[in-house]
């Protein structure tokens, strides 16, 4: 499933520049980073916007493990940022948005919701030969 990131707060420029600040953050997150293969682009502007440079953070999740993984990130992410400043992460999935304001547990369920993310009882098993060697191979 495709995830597009982005923040939202009251100073186009702001954005931008926390646009580029989460990205780096999901770098710095090495399950993360393996599992979504986070990228930066740009954003083409609206009649009458001026756009940054990067503006939005897309991501590939497969499983649902990954699908926490990057939703807990963001939850650390979003509430160390909270002391800077007003504003939120939108996170887009399948023509869905909804603006995540803070990392708490109840907040990262509603995005689950809203998103119509599966479960993890959705996710596919690990392959087979995984399990006879105790390791897990990463998507």
């Amino acid at each position: 499933m495709e995830i597009r990131l982005s923040w939202q707060g009251d100073d186009a420029t702001e954005d931008g520049e926390a646009t580029l600040e989460l990205y780096e953050w999901l770098m710095d997150d090495l399950d993360v980073r393996r599992a979504t293969g986070p990228s930066l682009t740009g954003k083409v502007p609206g009649p009458g916007e001026m756009g940054s440079v990067y503006e939005v953070v897309e991501l590939v999740v497969n499983q649902a493990v990954d699908l926490g993984n990057l939703l807990l990130s963001l939850a650390v992410w979003r509430s160390q940022r909270s002391r800077r400043g007003t504003g939120g992460i939108r996170v887009e999935h399948d023509g869905v948005s909804i603006v995540v304001e803070d990392g708490s547990p109840e907040t990262v369920a509603r995005v689950v919701r809203a998103l119509r993310i599966p479960d993890a009882a959705s996710a596919p098993a690990p392959p087979s030969d995984a399990a006879d060697t105790g390791e897990q191979s990463r998507g």
